[in-house]
């Protein structure tokens, strides 16, 4: 957040981290943390909410049949009371999701364009921060449209073939959720950079980075991608313990000798996999798709 911006956490409250594991992750070792700032001077405080989610969506259920690409809207009125700042914009859909976007409506009907994803990618995806602020002005209606794919040509499809698909949170069933970061809006908001390296466009978002020191293989090549039959990874000196292939649900296809360096994967169905390559320092994935 720009200086002088944060989360309130109320004294005594619990801070809850949810993660989901694939299956293949069984006995492995989970190198996730949580870096804390915490702020010695006053601040504005920011609120982070799915205001546009498909609890409420204007097409009924979030029900996806078999077979079909189906759109889903959803709205949202910000209260008339006060104009808000909104800091970033975080879509989130998953493996049937090929489009979402979202834009706010003023009540002069002027249109704020916020976020547009025409080629979702469900292992892409997180905190969108915009270069600078975006007031919206009370009274604004936010929109958001979503488009999902349950047939055979999406290869992200986690059924073959393909089934109903509902609204849940395991990686199988679907969400339509759009978070915002926002706060009350200060005159001079619009002037606030949050990112000095993006393009001086209106409206442009940046891609939120977060890490730690252990990033662990941040050279891990792989090609070609798509591949028929093989896969060639190009890879830094190091002790490798362990080459797996997953499917995009995180269950195991085949595991490779850790001293490999070409895969043979001439006997994996066309999809979309995710490779996992791991050493004494640190593991990487790498998205695969097979192609014949």
């Amino acid at each position: 957040y720009p200086a002088n911006f944060g989360v309130r956490i109320p004294a005594g409250a619990s801070v809850v981290m949810q993660v989901h594991y694939p299956a293949a992750a069984n006995g492995q070792t989970d190198q996730s943390k949580v870096n804390i700032k915490y702020s010695t001077t006053a601040f504005r405080e920011v609120f982070i909410d799915p205001a546009l989610n498909h609890g409420s969506l204007n097409e009924g259920p979030l029900i996806i049949p078999a077979n079909q690409i189906r759109t889903f809207t959803c709205d949202y009125q910000v209260p008339n009371q006060y104009d808000v700042t909104v800091l970033d914009v975080s879509p989130h859909m998953h493996l049937l999701g090929k489009s979402i976007s979202s834009w706010a409506i003023t009540p002069t009907n002027q249109t704020i364009p916020l976020i547009e994803i025409e080629d979702w990618d469900f292992h892409w995806q997180g905190f969108y921060e915009f270069r600078n602020p975006v007031k919206i002005p009370a009274g604004s209606t936010l929109h958001s449209s979503a488009t999902y794919d349950n047939t055979s040509n999406n290869y992200n499809n986690p059924n073959n073939p393909p089934q109903l698909v509902t609204a849940g949170e395991s990686t199988t069933e679907e969400m339509m959720l759009i978070y915002f970061s926002y706060t009350l809006y200060f005159p001079g908001d619009e002037n606030i950079v949050i990112d000095a390296g993006a393009p001086h466009e209106d409206h442009v978002c940046s891609m939120q980075s977060v890490g730690t020191d252990d990033i662990g293989l941040a050279h891990l090549t792989v090609h070609p991608n798509p591949a028929t039959d093989r896969l060639t990874l190009d890879l830094p000196a190091q002790h490798y313990t362990d080459i797996r292939l997953l499917d995009v649900q995180g269950k195991l296809i085949t595991t490779f000798d850790p001293e490999a360096r070409i895969l043979d994967v001439s006997n994996v169905m066309p999809g979309i996999y995710m490779l996992s390559v791991s050493t004494d320092n640190g593991s990487s994935t790498q998205k695969i798709v097979v192609n014949r």
